[in-house]
């Protein structure tokens, strides 16, 4: 009589829970990142030539939602045909307030910033958000900070530092600049909180 309590090889087991191949997973999975890399940087160059056709933040805004809706009924979708355990209430409104915080909140903060700055700037700006989780994780998870990093911190800010003067010249407009800069700050400083945030979920 066959035996079925026997446990399955690691080689059956990942049989049967990988859904693909190993190798093409792999390019499947970056080809995923390239193109959202590659969306996400092209993003403010859609957004600035909505602005020259009349278009404002708002409704920019509303668009977004509504084309990325489908997705994430289809990531809710997937998300709890795999779940093993409910979901409970608390839970629930916690990742309420990120989705607010981390997509409503800073999306409309970033499309803000765009009609102030240019993409070039706006992307550098964006991409320090690293900075800001390390600031937050040495006050609110009280981890080390490195030299090497901190003299890695400095020069990301000196070269901030150096396109906001040379836009700003550029443009004749410093207080717009500024103002541009400000609220990139802002959205990744909203970011850099979601991330710290999600440590709690």
């Amino acid at each position: 009589m066959r035996n079925e309590n026997v446990a399955l090889s690691p080689r059956h087991a990942n049989a049967d829970t990988d859904a693909f191949p190993r190798p093409f997973a792999s390019v499947i999975t970056f080809v995923i990142c390239a193109g959202s890399a590659l969306f996400f940087c092209s993003k403010g160059v859609f957004i600035k030539s909505a602005y020259r056709l009349g278009a404002d933040p708002l409704t920019l805004l509303a668009l977004r939602m509504v084309m990325a809706l489908p997705i994430f009924l289809i990531a809710l979708w997937m998300t709890e045909r795999k779940a093993t355990v409910a979901m409970d209430r608390h839970t629930f409104c916690k990742l309420i307030w990120l989705g607010f915080l981390g997509y409503y909140l800073s999306s409309i903060v970033n499309f803000a910033g765009l009609q102030y700055i240019s993409v070039g700037l706006e992307r550098m700006v964006l991409y320090t958000y690293p900075t800001l989780v390390v600031i937050g994780s040495v006050l609110f998870l009280k981890t080390n900070l490195k030299p090497i990093v901190v003299a890695a911190m400095i020069l990301t800010y000196a070269g901030i530092a150096i396109a906001w003067h040379g836009e700003a010249k550029a443009t004749g407009t410093p207080s717009d600049t500024v103002l541009g800069v400000v609220l990139g700050r802002v959205f990744k400083c909203d970011g850099a909180c979601n991330l710290l945030m999600q440590r709690g979920i």
